[in-house]
């Protein structure tokens, strides 16, 4: 186990401004917890106030369960009539404390230690795990066997990064606080609601290296409008040093905008579809904020006029990869590797592994000569893009025959019509092989996945999807919803469109689709409609919690 990153007990009571009403003993600070049930030997437990009950009142039993030091807000509301724990900290705000410690690591990091933020609309958590896992591969290690802490794990860990959706005001600072001295490569994403809050997480964070996803109909309750989120996500750059690096997605509009607004160097990213879609389905896989121009030319190489850039053309597309060609250019040094398949569930998802491989050559990980040196620049580019399983993102399952794609994770406009865009793919693909004489000896049957996901079936099978509520989309919350319930049923057909929550009530009826007002209605219409061999995908923001689904349709 390793001390906390350079802060001892006696110089976390002086950060934060602590009082020490029974003194300090000096022990080793190991980790950062802010759920009492979670503290574990060394720990700063951090009592904050909830929503229903304030954290100080836990101050024993963290205490109990050997927590190094403690911080709380006021001392009787925490002790009652009195207890005498050793660096019990008394403070203003317990939060502030928490933020302070966590500027207060960041300013005595050494100047070997790399730091990547990322933000966006859409994707911040995949390009985070995506970005750790290629720079784990990068150097030798084993990103499968990533510690609950985010941290890879093998003799020397030298990559970190934020668990979960660590990502606002509260998760940043613990991610930052609970980074090992060993890793030199730590990887954290930004997340925000509302103007400030991306700005208030970067002056803590202070990355070398930032990335800007995309910029999309997020948090509009709030934000108002896509302007506004774009001037949000682009708090982010004013705390990119002069010598740091900006990556951005070419595919999003406002990426001219954003690269505007840094004076340093730039890196762009660009997915251009070439997948052959028999002119069905235009523009698939992207949103319609990040596609890809239809005026633009296919394999178009962004790398002649850009000096560090990638580029990947789609040319096929899976249930688990999309394959194509990688265009990489970094500070003069050229290479173009055709038939690269990326482990991803949807062309909107190839960016991640594009701006992994940009923040890879950066952090010297890997480099153009290398690669070219290698045995097979394929073989060394697939080696490193391994993929990466990220809760209630695209996770695949089988029920009663019936393959399941849950991505309730979380949901706006332009993820909902990617999502819908790469299940459309699918169905053509579908059509594709049952047209063709020799598709049965290609495949034995229709669309396979690797693993745990899409299983075998017959031809009558289909491809549906289950439309939950986006939410905090602001006033025009009914206009999105009409908009991507519309283009499921253009693309799926209206009977493969089942929509779930009172906002699609008039919607249903307009368009002659599946309704149900709950999830348990939305299971005892699924028990009749959907077929043994269907692909279903269930996409809804995260407070729908649409996975219950999965649940409900098992007990059948």
């Amino acid at each position: 186990m390793n001390d906390l990153l350079y802060l001892t007990v006696k110089e976390l009571a002086e950060v934060i401004g602590a009082q020490l009403p029974f003194g300090f003993i000096d022990k080793p600070l190991l980790s950062v917890a802010i759920d009492s049930r979670k503290v574990v030997e060394g720990d700063i437990f951090f009592g904050l106030p909830g929503e229903h009950i304030h954290g100080q009142i836990f101050a024993k039993k963290a205490f109990e369960l050997g927590a190094s030091a403690i911080i709380i807000e006021d001392l009787k509301a925490a002790c009652g009539d009195g207890c005498e724990i050793e660096n019990l900290m008394v403070v203003k705000s317990a939060e502030i404390a928490l933020q302070q410690a966590a500027s207060a690591v960041r300013e005595k990091l050494e100047n070997d230690r790399q730091i990547i933020g990322i933000t966006g609309s859409n994707g911040k958590t995949t390009t985070k795990e995506v970005v750790a896992a290629v720079l784990a591969q990068a150097v030798h290690l084993s990103p499968s066997v990533a510690s609950s802490q985010g941290a890879t794990s093998s003799q020397e860990a030298t990559v970190y990064f934020s668990r979960g959706n660590f990502n606002n005001h509260l998760g940043l600072p613990v991610s930052l606080l609970s980074a090992p001295k060993k890793a030199t490569k730590l990887v954290f994403e930004l997340g925000m609601s509302n103007p400030g809050e991306i700005d208030f997480l970067a002056n803590i964070l202070k990355p070398h290296i930032g990335v800007i996803t995309n910029v999309g109909g997020a948090h509009l309750e709030t934000m108002g409008t896509i302007e506004n989120v774009a001037l949000a996500k682009a708090e982010l750059i004013s705390h990119l040093p002069e010598d740091g690096l900006l990556l951005l997605n070419s595919n999003c509009q406002w990426s001219s905008f954003l690269a505007s607004r840094y004076g340093g160097r730039i890196g762009f990213v660009e997915v251009v579809d070439c997948l052959d879609t028999s002119g069905e389905v235009k523009g698939f896989g992207l949103s319609d904020d990040d596609t890809a121009k239809s005026d633009k030319p296919k394999d178009v190489q962004l790398s002649d006029h850009m000096q560090f850039s990638a580029l990947f053309t789609a040319k096929e597309l899976a249930c688990d990869y999309v394959s194509g060609n990688l265009h990489i250019s970094w500070n003069g040094s050229k290479i173009f590797i055709e038939s690269v398949k990326i482990p991803v569930s949807g062309i909107h998802l190839i960016s991640s592994y594009l701006f992994a491989v940009l923040i890879a050559l950066e952090l010297e990980a890997i480099s153009i000569p290398v690669i070219e040196a290698s045995q097979s620049s394929l073989e060394f580019v697939q080696h490193l893009f391994i993929k990466t399983n990220v809760a209630g993102r695209m996770e695949t399952t089988v029920v009663n025959d019936i393959n399941i794609i849950n991505d309730g994770y979380n949901a706006n406009p332009s993820s909902v019509i990617a999502a819908v865009k790469y299940l459309a793919h699918l169905q053509v693909n579908e059509k594709n092989l049952q047209n063709s004489e020799s598709s049965s000896q290609k495949t034995g049957n229709r669309l396979e996945c690797s693993g745990k996901g899409i299983a075998s079936s017959g031809n009558s099978s289909s491809f549906k999807i289950v439309l939950g509520e986006m939410l905090e989309l602001g006033s025009d919350s009914s206009r999105f919803h009409y908009e991507v319930a519309r283009e499921a049923a253009l693309l799926l057909g209206k009977e493969n469109v089942f929509l779930l929550g009172e906002v699609y009530v008039q919607v249903a009826a307009d368009f002659g689709t599946f309704y149900a007002k709950s999830i348990e209605e939305m299971a005892c219409i699924a028990g009749k409609q959907f077929q043994s061999g269907d692909t279903v995908l269930l996409k809804a923001s995260r407070g729908v919690a649409i996975e219950g689904l999965i649940k409900l349709l098992n007990s059948q």
